[in-house]
């Protein structure tokens, strides 16, 4: 959901929303994010079949075996041009590219931008500023509370936005924020309907997602309130790189690699999911 609320913010604050040290943090966030990205795809090259040997080019692979030993505090100050081509030169390197094409990276890819970060020229400049675009792919688990206020002009009225964080252990912080709230938005990423979930290995974080919306309904309801609730179905980009995959998972899917056939498909799986669970 953090996406949707700089989103939010950019739409009805413009693209002066972030004054000039939160701009600071994202540069950090997107440095953090390359090194991590880096980090796991090092990692996952160390224990494929080939090892290390996958990288065609031995400086490249000496190079890609002594990051393990990389800390972050070390990189986020090291990070310069020419250590920004060192990183990218194991990246195009034949043997990883077709390893990344014929491995699932989906986690690192996703989790940290990292086909983005790793071809961005700017970031490692000295007087590189964030751009509305890296603020918006700049990757950090929200926790505690993000309140956005803005003002709509059609129809003129002033909100105040509250992003929670989603993981298990910020849950217990929902109450107070969901009691005092006029309205529930909940954002779903729909190219997860594959990935399983890191708190219930059996089933997939779509529908974890799912469930969880019925317990927080559940919850208001118990509170004697009713709120509407309004269900954002995001990351459409990443679910149609996938396309392929949906028939894999879905069985009773026909729709082929057609995106407006799977979006559909989607929605009714996705709202026949809630209403099953009252």
């Amino acid at each position: 959901q953090s996406t949707g609320s700089k989103q939010m913010r950019y739409i009805h604050m413009g693209p002066n929303c972030y004054p000039e040290n939160e701009l600071k943090n994202f540069k950090d966030i997107l440095r953090y994010n390359l090194f991590h990205g880096f980090l796991m795809l090092v990692k996952a090259l160390k224990k494929s079949e080939n090892g290390f040997k996958t990288i065609s080019d031995k400086s490249a692979r000496k190079f890609a075996e002594e990051f393990l030993d990389r800390k972050w505090e070390e990189f986020r100050t090291q990070l310069n041009p020419d250590l920004m081509s060192k990183l990218q030169e194991v990246w195009n390197d034949k043997g990883v590219q077709d390893f990344a094409q014929n491995n699932d990276t989906e986690d690192f890819d996703r989790e940290w931008q990292f086909s983005y970060v790793i071809n961005h020229e700017g970031l490692a400049s000295e007087d590189y500023i964030p751009s509305e675009t890296d603020t918006i792919r700049a990757r950090q688990r929200t926790t505690g509370q993000e309140v956005i206020d803005f003002v709509t002009k059609e129809p003129r009225a002033r909100w105040k936005l509250v992003s929670l964080g989603g993981q298990a252990s910020e849950r217990r912080k929902w109450e107070l924020p969901l009691n005092n709230s006029t309205a529930v938005i909940f954002c779903i990423a729909l190219d997860e309907f594959d990935r399983p979930s890191e708190e219930k290995k059996s089933i997939t974080v779509l529908d974890q997602a799912l469930e969880l919306i019925s317990k927080v309904a559940e919850q208001v309801n118990a509170m004697g309130s009713k709120k509407p609730f309004f269900l954002f179905l995001n990351k459409t980009d990443l679910f149609q790189k996938k396309l392929d995959k949906l028939s894999k998972t879905f069985k009773h899917y026909d729709g082929g690699e057609d995106f407006s056939r799977a979006i559909s498909f989607m929605k009714k799986y996705i709202f026949k999911k809630i209403e099953a669970s009252g």
